[in-house]
């Protein structure tokens, strides 16, 4: 289990979804205005946590930030062609 959100709480102002900028493992539900968490991306770094005015993020007690998953699920970056050695 990763992250929670009060859905009381959560204002769906995106702060957390641009905090989790390493695996992009929070987005707004347009239907509902409220943040959703894809478990499956979140490394439990608690940048959401920590960023939330509201306190509408947890972060389960214990759980430690997954390094090994955070290097796995980040998209490396791709160099413009124009600055690609050929």
């Amino acid at each position: 289990m990763s992250a929670v959100v009060n859905q009381e709480r959560c204002v769906g102002c995106e702060l957390c979804a641009r905090a989790c900028s390493s695996t992009h493992a929070l987005s707004l539900d347009l239907e509902r205005s409220w943040i959703s968490v894809d478990d499956d991306l979140c490394w439990d770094c608690r940048a959401c946590e920590r960023i939330c005015p509201f306190g509408a993020i947890t972060i389960p007690a214990g759980l430690e930030p997954d390094m090994a998953r955070r290097d796995a699920l980040r998209v490396p970056r791709v160099a413009p062609a124009d600055r690609i050695a050929t």
